[in-house]
C-alpha cells in the first residue's frame, strides 16, 4: 500500500491559491462519484521527487483525499519525476478503487491532471518518445490493468503550470518537499522503473471477459481457428447489378515546395530584400518551373503591395508585408504544369480565405483537387511563449468553421524544432529537441489533421536541414510541408531539392519539397450540385474529431463496440463492427429531414415544393451543359475540326424542353 498524508511537514505551507481546496473535509472512504488526481514532479538541488494530490466528489460534497509523494533515487531528472508522479497516482488509485468496489459495488469516474505534456501525453498513449521507454511502457500497462480490472476509463487533462490552478499548485508544493519519509515511499515506483517487468504488460488479460473460458490454471489456451463461417450478407452480396459510377478516377501527381526567400539579397549595399522587384520573382519562378513544381509557398517576400497580376508561369496569391516592409507571404500555383493528363489549375479554382502579413489561406476547388493551402511564417524562437501561442491560435482561428471538413496542406516556415516527441503526425527521423515553438507547431499540425513526411524515414530522402545557423554553421530543419492525414498516397517523398537554388548572396536557406501521387475522383466540370444531398453531416463529424470533444467521442465509440466470442470468424466480426459504427454515425450525424417553414403546409404541397426545387436545379444544370456544348460545337466548326454541330446538342434541347414542361406543370 501507499500511505496518504493530509498535512505538510512543519515549516511548510500550502500556496494561497490551494487553501480553499485543501481545507475541504478529509476523505474517509465515503462513496465517490468523481476522483481527480493532480500529479507533478520536481528536480533540484541534487535530488528529484514526485507527488500526487487527490480530491474526491460525491453527489454534493468535495473531499480532500490527501497526497502521496516519493523521493526518487538516482540522478535528478524533471521528465522522469513527472512520469513517476503519474505512476504514483495510479498506485493510490488502485487501492482506492479496490476499497470502493468492496464497500459500495460502484466505481467513480477518474481524471488525471498534469502540467507536463511531454510526460502526460506519453503516459496515456497520445504521444510517443524514446526517453525512459521502459518506464512509459510500464505506466501504459498499469493503465490497461486499472481499466480492465475495474471497468473504468482513465481520462486526462493538461493544466498549465504555475497559473494559480489550486490542484496543480498543491501538487507542485508537495513535489518540492525535500524531506525523506520511508512510510511515504511507493514500492510500485521502485519495481516498475526497471525494465524486467514483462509480466506487467499482460496483467490486463486476467480480466478480459472474452478469455475467461480459455484459462487452464495459469495457462491461457486460445483456440487455433474460428468455429463460425460468414453468411453471404456479411460480404454484401447483391442480387441486382449495381449502378455504374459516373465519377472517373484519375492519377494526380503534385510537387510542393516551401521557401523563405529573404536570402535573395544580391548585395549588402542594396536595401532591397525578399522579392522586391518583378524580375526576382520571375527568376525564382523559372527555377521552380524547370524543376516541375505545382504549388510553392513563399515566406518573407517583403512586398508592401499585394501582387495582383499573375506571372506567365504561375498564378500569384499574396498577403502584403507590414507598413515597415517586414514579413509578407505568397502562394504560387502553376499555370502550365499538369497534375495529370489534361489536369490543369485555372484561376476560377482559387479563392483567398484569409490573409495577414504572416499567413495566407487559399481554397482550391478544382475537379481533381479540393484542399485548403496554408502558407505561413511563424514567430522566431526569440519570441516569448505568450506571443507564439497567440499567433498559432490566430492562425487556427483564421480558417472559417464552414471549412472545418476540408483537408489542409501547410507550406510553412515554422521556426520550430520537432522530433524528440513523436506522434502520428511527426516522426523521430532526424529528430531535434522539441522547443516551445515546436510544441505549438506540433499541436497545430495535430489539430488540423496533418502530418509531416520529412519526419519519417520512409518518406524523407537525404538530410532535411533548411536553414544554416550563422555561428555554428549547422543546418537546422525549420521549414515544413504538411499533408492531410486521411489522404492515401501511392507515392510520397520529401527532400531538399538541390535544383532549387534560392540563395543568391549567402547559402543559408534551402527549400523543403514533397513529391506526391494519389488516385482522385474527377468531379464533372460545370456541375455544382449533386443529385441527392448526403444523408450524413460529414463536416460536423470531421470537426468534432478534430476538436476538443475528440476524447469524449472516442469513449462513446468504445461503449458501442460489442463483446464477441473468441471463436467468431474475422469476416463476421468485421461486419458486426461495421453495423455498430453505422448505427452510431447515423444516430449522431444523420441530417434532419427538411421541413417547411410554414407549419400549416400539407405533406402533398411540401412534396411538390421539393420536386420543383429539384427540377429547377436540373434545369439550371442542363441549361449550362447545353450552352457549353453549343459553344463547343460552333468553335469546332469555326476552327475547321468539324463540319456541323454535334447531335448531342439536340439531345440536350430535348432534355431541356422536358424539364421546362415538367416545371411548368408544377
Amino acid at each position: 500500500m501507499v500511505r496518504v498524508s493530509w498535512t505538510l511537514p512543519i515549516g511548510c505551507e500550502w500556496k494561497e491559491s490551494s487553501l480553499p481546496w485543501v481545507d475541504a473535509p478529509w476523505w474517509d472512504y465515503e462513496q465517490a462519484e468523481e476522483i481527480h488526481i493532480y500529479t507533478d514532479g520536481s528536480a533540484y538541488k541534487g535530488s528529484s521527487s514526485c507527488a500526487a494530490v487527490i480530491w474526491i466528489c460525491d453527489a454534493e460534497t468535495w473531499y480532500f483525499g490527501g497526497y502521496v509523494r516519493h523521493l526518487l533515487p538516482g540522478r535528478p531528472c524533471p521528465h522522469r519525476a513527472e512520469l513517476h508522479g503519474l505512476l504514483l497516482g495510479c498506485h493510490w488509485l488502485n487501492q482506492a478503487l479496490q476499497a470502493l468496489h468492496v464497500l459500495y459495488g460502484t466505481l467513480p469516474s477518474v481524471k488525471f491532471h498534469f502540467d507536463a505534456t511531454s510526460a502526460g501525453y506519453k503516459a496515456f498513449g497520445q504521444w510517443g518518445g524514446n526517453s525512459f521507454g521502459d518506464l512509459v511502457g510500464n505506466i501504459r500497462s498499469v493503465c490497461y490493468y486499472l481499466e480492465s480490472r475495474y471497468k473504468v476509463t482513465l481520462r486526462y487533462e493538461h493544466v498549465k503550470g504555475h497559473s494559480n490552478d489550486p490542484g496543480n499548485e498543491a501538487a507542485d508544493t508537495v513535489a518540492k518537499l525535500n524531506e525523506y519519509d520511508p512510510a511515504l515511499q511507493s514500492p510500485w515506483l521502485e519495481y516498475f522503473d526497471r525494465g524486467d517487468s514483462f509480466e506487467l504488460h499482460w496483467l490486463w488479460a486476467l480480466w478480459k471477459s472474452e478469455w475467461q473460458p480459455f484459462w487452464n490454471g495459469s495457462c491461457l489456451c486460445l483456440p487455433l481457428r474460428s468455429t463460425t463461417a460468414p453468411s453471404p450478407s456479411t460480404f454484401g452480396i447483391q442480387t441486382h447489378r449495381p449502378a455504374e459510377s459516373t465519377e472517373e478516377t484519375v492519377k494526380v501527381e503534385c510537387a510542393l515546395a516551401t521557401a523563405n526567400v529573404l536570402t535573395l539579397l544580391p548585395s549588402p549595399k542594396l536595401h532591397e530584400i525578399g522579392l522586391q522587384g518583378r524580375a526576382r520573382s520571375e527568376a525564382l519562378q523559372q527555377i521552380f518551373h524547370q524543376a516541375g513544381y505545382h504549388l510553392i509557398g513563399v515566406q518573407e517576400t517583403r512586398m508592401r503591395k499585394e501582387a495582383r497580376i499573375d506571372q506567365d508561369l504561375y498564378y500569384v496569391f499574396s498577403a502584403a508585408a507590414t507598413a515597415r516592409g517586414t514579413f509578407g507571404v505568397q502562394l504560387w500555383a502553376s499555370r502550365q504544369i499538369a497534375f495529370g493528363p489534361g489536369l490543369y489549375l485555372e484561376r476560377a479554382h482559387f479563392k483567398v480565405i484569409a490573409r495577414d502579413p504572416r499567413y495566407l489561406i487559399v481554397k482550391i476547388a478544382a475537379p481533381f483537387l479540393r484542399v485548403l493551402i496554408v502558407v505561413a511564417h511563424a514567430p522566431t524562437t526569440q519570441a516569448s511563449a505568450e506571443v507564439a501561442s497567440a499567433w498559432w491560435k490566430q492562425l487556427s482561428n483564421a480558417i472559417p468553421a464552414k471549412y472545418s471538413g476540408w483537408p489542409r496542406i501547410a507550406l510553412i516556415d515554422a521556426n520550430s524544432r520537432v522530433g524528440s516527441i513523436p506522434s502520428r503526425a511527426i516522426g523521430w527521423h532526424q529528430a531535434e529537441e522539441q522547443d516551445t515553438n515546436g510544441e505549438f507547431f506540433h499541436n497545430f499540425v495535430l489539430d488540423n489533421g496533418m502530418w509531416i513526411p520529412a519526419t519519417f524515414d520512409s518518406n524523407q530522402e537525404g538530410l532535411g536541414g533548411t536553414w544554416r545557423h550563422p555561428k555554428t554553421e549547422k543546418w537546422i530543419r525549420g521549414d515544413f510541408v504538411c499533408l492531410p492525414l486521411d489522404w492515401q498516397f501511392s507515392a510520397c517523398k520529401a527532400s531538399i531539392d538541390p535544383q532549387l537554388d534560392i540563395s543568391l548572396r549567402v547559402e543559408d536557406h534551402c527549400a523543403a519539397s514533397v513529391h506526391l501521387a494519389w488516385q482522385a475522383k474527377l468531379r464533372p466540370p460545370g456541375r455544382h450540385h449533386s443529385k441527392g444531398a448526403p444523408t450524413l453531416a460529414l463536416d460536423d463529424l470531421r470537426s468534432d474529431f478534430a476538436g476538443p470533444e475528440r476524447a469524449q467521442l472516442l469513449q462513446d465509440l468504445r461503449t458501442i463496440i460489442p463483446s464477441c466470442p473468441w471463436q467468431l470468424d474475422v469476416h463476421s466480426h468485421t461486419h458486426l463492427l461495421q453495423q455498430c459504427l453505422q448505427r452510431w454515425v447515423f444516430r449522431r450525424y444523420a441530417r434532419p429531414a427538411r421541413k417547411p417553414m410554414r407549419q400549416h403546409m400539407s405533406s402533398d404541397t411540401w412534396s411538390l415544393v421539393l420536386q420543383k426545387q429539384q427540377l429547377r436545379k436540373d434545369l439550371l444544370y442542363h441549361n449550362s451543359c447545353q450552352r457549353k456544348r453549343i459553344l463547343n460545337g460552333y468553335f469546332r466548326v469555326w476552327a475547321g475540326a468539324a463540319t456541323h454541330v454535334d447531335g448531342e446538342t439536340f439531345e440536350d434541347s430535348v432534355l431541356f424542353s422536358s424539364s421546362s414542361a415538367r416545371l411548368a406543370r408544377l
